[in-house]
Parts: C-alpha cells; structure tokens; sequence
C-alpha cells in the first residue's frame, strides 16, 4: 500500500533538511520504499498537511501479523487483489496521459514494478488503466485484468522525468534494463546493467481497451546515416540471404512487412548472428504475437525461472506489422506498431557475432520496407587518443576505458600492463588525479573518504609487474619520483620536489615523459626536466600504468620507439621482450639518399617486371621515420622519390613506422613522385585499423594505367566526346597485414592527388575524371588546375582511390544561343560531365528540373559513384536515375517522404533544392556560417513562408552566395526550378568549395 504525505518543513528553509526511514522490523527480507520526492517553495503551503517537519518519536511498533491485526496510522490498508500479486511490489508511478494525442481526453495510469512475478520470469513492470480524485486510484479494468509495461526480461523500475511533457501532454520515462533474477551476474564489465532508452508515454484506444503506448525518442542525431541501408518491395521467402552481407553490432532497424497475402505463420530477424548463435526478434502470426526468443542468443545461462522466448500480443494495423528495433552490443529493444507492444532484453553474444537474417515459415511474407541505420557511440572522446598501446591486462586494481580516459583505482599498488615492449624508447601521458568532493583544497572539510594519491607510468617491466621501474606523480605528496620495483615492493630512486616549493593539485592534468636511452633515465613534468639520473638495473620491457592510494585518469598515452621495440605476444625473460615476437618488416628498410625535418628522400633502384613496367620500390622502418621527426604542427612529412622512368612508384610504412606516424594526428602524409603526388591524412587513414586494433602496414602505389585499363579509359572518353589529356595514373593506398591489402576507406574525406601537366589547360573545356570500371565510364572528381613557373599541374580532390586522368571537351547545345545568361556556366558544367543534354544537342534550359535529375547532378559534382540497389520504394532498379538516387542517398544528400517515396519525376521546389544543396555542403566537410539566426533571410518578403525544416538550408546557401531571391525581393520557395538555374547553382557550390576553379 503506498500513500502520499506532505509534511510542512518550512522552518527548515536555507538548510539541508534530512528525511529519516527507520525500519524497526527485524527477520527476513522486506522493502520501504520512499518515491516521487518534491519540495516547493513557490507554492502556498496546503491546508491537508499530514505533518510538520521534526524528529520522530520513537516508538513500540508492531512487527509482524497479518495486515488486519495492525492499526492504520492513515489511509486505507488492505490486501492487494489487483493484477500480479506474485511478488514484491515497489517503484511506483502515478501518471495522467492522453489519449491517441488528444490532451482533452486523459486517464491516469498507475505504473508498479514487480519482483518476481514478471512476464518473463524475474521482475517486471504492470500498469493499471483508471482514475484519481486526489487521494485514491481507482481501477477501470476486471481485478484480474494483467497489463504488462513491457513483455521483456529487462525493464523494470520506470521512472517518468518529473514536470516535462510533450505538446499534447505526452510523458516520458525510462527503466532499469536488467532483471533481479541475474543482476549481479550477468557476463560484462566494468558495471552491469543499463538503462533503457528514453520513452514517450501516451495510452491508445484498443478493441480490448485502452492501452500504454511507448514510442523511443529519435536517435538521428547518432545515426551514421550515410552507412545506412535500405529495401522495400522485398519478397522474403525461408532463410532469406537478402542481409548475408550485414555485420554490426549497434543499429536501429525499422521493419513494415504486408500480412494481407501472406501464408507465414512466422517470420523476423536474427540479430546478433553468429556461426551458432543468434536472437530471433519475430512475428506470430496465427496467435499475433511479437516475440523475443533468446534461446541461441550465447552461451549465458539467465537461470531456470527466466523463459527463454518474450512475447506480447500485438494485432496487424491494416494488414500491417511494424517492428522498430534498437540493437546494441548487450541489449535489444523492440517496439510493435508504433510501441503498443515493447520487449527489451538483453543479450550476450560473442563480441563477433554481428550477422543478421531475415526469414520467414510456413510461406512467403513481403517486406514492404526496411530501414536499417548504424549507431555511433554516444560516449565522449577524449580530444586525443586515450592511448595507443594495445592489449591492456590488468595486474592488480580496478582499470576501464572510461570518458575520462584510462581509469585506475586502488586501496595500495594497481598495475596494468600492454603488450607493448621497448628498451630505448620515449614513453609519455596525460595524468589526473581527480577530487570530486566540494572542498578539494581542504580535505579537513570532506563529507566522505577521497584519498589522494599517486599517478604512474610503469616502464621495462615483467609480465607481473613485480619487477620494473615507474615514474612517479605523487599529488598527496608533492613529488615526482622514479621507482625500482624489484619482488613487487618499490624503492625511490631520485626524488624531485623543487625544494619542498612543488606544488601538485588535483583535477589538474600534468604532462609526464620519459626518455630512456641505455642506464640513462629522464623525466619531464610538463616540458621541465625534473629528474636525469642512472640505473642499470633493467634495460628492457613491457610499458604500463600504475596507481597508488587513489583514483587517476590517464590519457594520450604513446610511446616513440627509437630501437628494440615492439609488441609480444608471450612472455619476457628478465625484462626483455623476445626478439621473434617484434614485427618483421617485409624486406629490407630503405636508406634514405637525406633525411630532415618533415622530408625523407629516396632514390631507389629500379627493376624491369615480367610484364615490362619498370618499377621503384622503398620501405619506410620507424627508425628512418624518427629521423624526419618532429616536423611543425599542421605540416606534411614528406616522402620524395626519385626515379626517373619508372612506371610503378610503391612506398611502404612498415607497422611500426605507420604507427608512429599514425600518433601525430595533424600530420598529413605526402608522397611525392614524377608520376603524381598523393596526400593522405592522417586524421582519416588511421582510422583504418585491423580487426585487433593494432595499426597495420600502409601501401602507396602509384602506377601508369595498363594497356588494358588506357584501351578501356581510351573508348570511354570517346562515348563522351572527350580526348584524354595525359597518361591515366592509379593512385592506391591501402593497410597492410601480413600478406593482405586492404583498399583503404576514405569515407566522405576528399584525399588530394595532383598530375603533372606537360602544359596549363583550360579549366572551362578540361576536366579530371576517375574511371569507373564497372560502369566502363568516366565520372567527373573535383580538380583544380593551376599553372606556374614551376610548371602546369592538376589537383584531384576525390574520396576513394582510383585511375585518374585529365580529359577535354567543348560541347554546345543548340537551344543556347550567343548571349543567354546561363550559357558559360552550363557548357563549362556539361564539359565536366557535370550536366547533360535532354536530347542530343538540346539542353532545354527552361524545362523545370525533376527531383531526379537535380539529384544525379549533385552526385556527378561531387564525383560520387553510382550504387546498385534501388533506395525508394517508388525508384525501379534499372531506371535511368536508379543508381544516382542510390548514391545521394548513401552519402546523406536525399532522404525522400515519409512514406518511403521519392518523387523522381516530380519538379524540384526552390527550397528543397537548397536543402540538398546545403547536405553537399556538409557532406564535402565545408563550414558554412551558422545560419540559424535567419539572418540571410532577412532579405527576402516572404520568409515566413519557408518551410521550418528549410529555412537554415535556405539562410545557410543564401548567406554563402549559392542561392539568390528573385528580383521581387521574394525566395519564392514552392515555386519549381529551371535546367538552366539548377546548373548555375551547382557551378556555384563547386566553386565555393574549390571543387573547380574560379
């Protein structure tokens, strides 16, 4: 029985006022339980207080008896007779919602959390449907009438956000995603358990009454939606491979399947699939029931009271059945039509199982359309790399990779090692000591126990961390000091203090480094030698982190080798790691011809192959690296090889070599040869991992094309009436791991490469182009071409490798006569391949553009490559502008309706061009000025009648001079755009974003 008090504690203002629980009950297990706490001070003090404010009596109180033998204090007490009555009830909400959206119609709901006794075995949430007059809750449905919140094992003590509501006095609230039945052991760590997402509330009116309506809160704003895949019109038939090459582990997916000719009796997804196991997410479809199964979801056993298969009733909306589903790498939450039926559950499988299946039983089902959106993290990153060390193991002590970075705690000494070994080495981090209670400069005045401590960097140790040396930051004690540990106990060996005036404090980072060279050991505190002295003790080992009486964060942990360092993936034997652990370089290391700050220069030989292409090849270790090391912030390191006639250039960056590059992060890569120049960034190639998160090799190669590619290149420039200019040259990148390559993914980041040209070039007939194989045509990339006294060249901005060549052209259309106002812009855009005619020889620049044509307009300017399958219900495979609509959509430019529709044919309005023009914008990573003042469109008559959802786009392209008003002084946003004034637009985004030249 739960009531509701309210104690006048206004004496108590200005101070902090205590509420005291006393359980005077002895014996077994029970519950108090003290919900909704409120207090105001703007209001007038009621007059039904039950209370004042004060010190409670003590007292004799009964201790045990049935619930008739007690005395009421107050209120009414008697027996529960409604819904589950199997367990404990606890954690309850009173909440007053609409409902289906009509604030004037509400009822209130009472929400109870119940333990056991839950759908699924274990705890859970029931709710009852009725009214309130102040004081007492009265039930609309039969007694025995079981409403569940939630059909799953994992929800449990919702809790609503006090005060906030939506527009038609909808409400949210979240739950506990576990289940008591195996809280304290399920598989994880560093915690167990989560919360749910966040959940808007409202009841719906049903044939079975009304009923909870929970709706997730959007995730858009982590979605990686230009990942993201989509299908409609798909007949699912058995164990369909229509997902065989999905793979990931955090996804939304929202799923529409018709039931109206369907002879299934079952079908869904299998999420989370591995080789031998995976969860069922599906549909009943004879007992209309949605259902979880984690019988093969992995190898964790959730206890024998705990049923394996989740369902709750959930009837086809017009022959249709929605399921809208969050997977996350532990939990899964699936919401039926809308939220009338939620389940959350949560699941372990192996961390590689990330496969999906979609299936059916009994008959085919038709998917009329799916949606599947990758998540990003909403954890923080730190501004640099926690730590570029690999294969951290715990020695002693609580460690996690937390926002605030590497985290360790401990009582006494906490050790954690890497795999990572060096003897001559410089090793250096970030080191916090925090103090979260308020009196951080007094701990006198703590209200609880914060010790204060020590952070360390742990060097050439063994594998137990008994024996090594550590560099020190004692904040308790104001001193930085290195240590020898030998047997696991630890001795200072220099100590520094600057004679007792060093002053160390809490949540402060200090810069900590150290540089090891023989028996010689430096330490820097923030860029000061503080201590330089010898030990002989040690000489090789593993590196890591220690902590002593306290809590510290570590970040932007890195090693810069210069010898005898790698990884091992065994033992060490006195400290030294074992040399056939360490990486081996795949030939022998380049000699550079002169090595200098930011530049290394090779001059290699060169050898003839078996197909006659000469070839120059060099390796690049991470000892020749360290030579052209340090370079200044927000230059290149350049790479410069002579070889006269070859044509095959191939430069490699050992492991090693590409790891150390891969830890300055604003030091972009350039290669520079006689057949181009590739710049690579290294804020994008190093997100390029191996599957174990080591830093593989990296392969440049640039090639002169083939015969068969220049024969192919050559016919393909002739379909276009273009001639090509210079020799096609392939530029690859690609990570290296032992014998494999793999083409590097330069997601939406152009990557710049340049041609040399024998002379300068028109910009308004020339264009670069990239070589679409599977097409056999020639696609335009972004070039700019330049010309002085060091000779002619061009710049190719492009985001994917590819052969590249320089083509020219000089089209006409015979609608555009001498004089007309678009004529220079179209013809330059029309010789770039950008724009093209409607009829041979006729561009019709009066014609309104349709959605799809502007769209594959979008995709040729930004040398984006047509994809395969079709991403609107309403865009049939094998359409002209199938693969355009595929390939803006990909990349984030289109969305289309919400009914899963494009609209090709349809005329494309002013402001829903500039809305595609300002995703370009995002997509090509130029910052546009932040429009959302409106300030641009103060300009124009009729601003208020740009739509919402428009009006940043419209302000955005408007203030950067993409987009005009018409001469009336209106945007005139509804109204259809012509051929002629898309293709002007489209010159001026590229030439605001120096795609082409000005």
């Amino acid at each position: 029985m739960y009531s509701r008090y309210v104690w006048d504690a206004s004496n108590y203002i200005g101070e902090v006022l205590y509420i005291k629980a006393i359980d005077n009950a002895t014996g077994r297990w029970g519950h108090i339980n003290l919900d909704d706490i409120n207090v105001y001070n703007d209001k007038p003090i009621p007059e039904d207080v039950d209370q004042v404010a004060q010190e409670p009596e003590k007292g004799n109180l009964p201790q045990s008896g049935l619930i008739t033998d007690w005395s009421a204090v107050s209120g009414s007490w008697i027996p529960s007779t409604n819904g589950s009555i199997g367990g404990v009830w606890e954690c309850p909400a009173l909440i007053e919602l609409p409902i289906d959206g009509d604030p004037s119609k509400k009822k209130w709901v009472l929400q109870v959390s119940i333990n056991p006794g839950g759908p699924a075995g274990g705890s859970g949430m029931q709710y009852f449907v009725g009214s309130f007059d102040g004081k007492t809750f009265t039930n609309e449905n039969s007694s025995d009438q079981i409403l569940w919140s939630d059909y799953g094992a994992d929800y449990y003590a919702g809790v609503e956000w006090s005060g906030i509501e939506g527009e038609k006095g909808e409400k949210y609230w979240l739950g506990w995603m576990s289940n008591w039945t195996y809280a304290q052991d399920t598989p994880t760590s560093t915690w167990r358990s989560s919360m749910s997402l966040p959940r808007m509330m409202e009841l719906t009116q049903t044939e079975e009454g009304l009923r909870l309506k929970q709706t997730p809160i959007s995730l858009a704003g982590i979605r990686a939606e230009t990942k993201g895949i989509s299908y409609i019109n798909e007949k699912i038939k058995g164990e369909s491979d229509l997902l065989s090459n999905f793979s990931d582990d955090t996804f939304e997916m929202i799923a529409e399947f018709d039931l109206s000719n369907t002879e299934a009796t079952e079908f869904g997804f299998k999420v989370r699939k591995g080789t031998e196991e995976y969860t069922t997410v599906g549909y009943d479809v004879y007992n209309e029931k949605l259902f979880v199964d984690r019988t093969n979801s992995g190898n964790y056993d959730f206890g024998p009271d705990i049923t394996n298969k989740h369902e709750g009733p959930l009837k086809a909306l017009n022959g249709t059945v929605k399921m809208h589903i969050f997977v996350d790498r532990s939990a899964l939450e699936v919401f039926g039509n809308n939220g009338e039926t939620v389940i959350t559950d949560q699941i372990f499988p192996q961390s590689s199982s990330k496969g999906m299946q979609i299936y059916s039983k009994g008959g085919d089902v038709e998917l009329k359309s799916l949606k599947i959106f990758p998540l990003k993290s909403v954890w923080k990153t730190p501004p640099s790399s926690v730590s570029v060390l690999s294969d951290w193991t715990t020695i002693s002590g609580k460690w996690a990779d937390t926002i605030n970075g590497k985290q360790g705690q401990g009582v006494g000494d906490a050790f954690i090692l890497a795999s990572n070994f060096g003897e001559n080495f410089i090793y250096e981090a970030d080191i916090k000591v925090p103090d979260t209670d308020s009196h951080p400069d007094d701990p006198e005045k703590d209200n609880i126990e914060n010790p204060i401590g020590a952070g360390a960097l742990v060097f050439r140790s063994d594998p137990t961390a008994k024996n090594a040396y550590a560099i020190n930051l004692d904040v308790k004690n104001n001193v930085v000091k290195l240590m020898k540990f030998v047997k696991g106990t630890g001795s200072d060996l220099a100590i520094y203090n600057n004679d007792a005036k060093l002053k160390l404090r809490t949540n402060q980072d200090y810069h900590l480094k150290i540089v090891a060279v023989g028996d010689t050991i430096k330490a820097y505190l923030d860029g000061q030698l503080v201590i330089d002295t010898k030990d002989q003790s040690y000489t090789r080992g593993y590196f890591g982190l220690n902590v002593r009486g306290t809590t510290a964060f570590f970040n932007s942990v890195r090693i810069i080798s210069s010898s005898n360092s790698g990884h091992s993936g065994g033992n060490s034997q006195n400290n030294k790691g074992s040399d056939s652990q360490a990486v081996k370089l795949p030939v022998k290391a380049s000699i550079p011809a002169s090595a200098t700050s930011g530049i290394l220069e090779y001059a290699p030989g060169i050898t003839q192959k078996a197909d006659g292409r000469k070839e120059a090849a060099v390796v690049v270790d991470d000892l020749t690296l360290l030579k052209a090391l340090p370079v200044r912030k927000g230059s290149a390191l350049t790479l410069h090889v002579k070889a006269a006639g070859a044509d095959v250039v191939i430069v490699e960056l050992t492991s090693m070599a590409n790891k150390l590059w891969s830890e300055h992060r604003t030091l972009d890569l350039q290669l520079i040869t006689e057949l181009g120049t590739y710049t690579l960034p290294a804020s994008r190639v190093n997100r390029n991992t191996s599957p174990s998160n080591s830093v593989p090799g990296l392969r440049i190669t640039l090639s002169k094309a083939t015969m068969q590619q220049n024969a192919a290149i050559q016919e393909a420039a002739v379909k276009a009436g273009a001639t090509v200019e210079t020799t096609p040259i392939d530029f690859k990148a690609e990570a290296v791991t032992g014998s494999t390559t793999t083409a590097l993914d330069f997601g939406d980041t152009y990557v710049s490469r340049t041609l040399p040209l024998s002379s300068a070039m028109d910009p308004n007939r020339s264009t670069a182009v990239c070589y679409d194989e599977a097409r056999r045509k020639l696609i335009f990339v972004p070039s700019i071409f330049r010309a002085g006294d060091d000779g002619a060249s061009v710049e190719i901005k492009h985001n994917s490798n590819g052969v590249y060549t320089v083509v020219n052209s000089s089209p006409t259309f015979g609608d555009l006569p001498a004089g007309y106002w678009g004529k220079a812009d179209i013809e330059l855009l029309a010789a770039k391949g950008i724009v093209v005619g409607s009829i041979k020889g006729i561009f019709e620049p009066s014609r309104p553009v349709t959605r799809a044509e502007f769209a594959a307009m979008l995709v040729h300017a930004l040398g984006l490559k047509e994809r395969a399958t079709p991403a609107f219900r309403d865009v049939v495979k094998g359409s002209w502008y199938s693969g355009y609509l595929s390939a803006a959509y990909s990349a984030g430019l289109v969305k289309g309706y919400e009914d899963g529709a494009f609209r090709p044919e349809s005329g494309i309005s002013r402001q829903e061009m500039a809305l595609l023009v300002h995703q370009a914008l995002q997509y090509t990573g130029y910052v546009s000025v932040n429009s959302k003042n409106g300030q641009s469109l103060d300009g124009y008559a009729d601003r208020s009648s740009i739509a919402v959802w428009a009006q940043n786009a419209v302000a955005a392209v408007t203030a950067q001079g993409i987009a005009q008003g018409m001469d009336t002084g209106h945007y005139e946003p509804h109204a259809t755009t012509t051929r002629a004034e898309a293709a002007v637009m489209i010159k001026r985004l590229l030439q605001k974003i120096e795609f082409i030249n000005k």
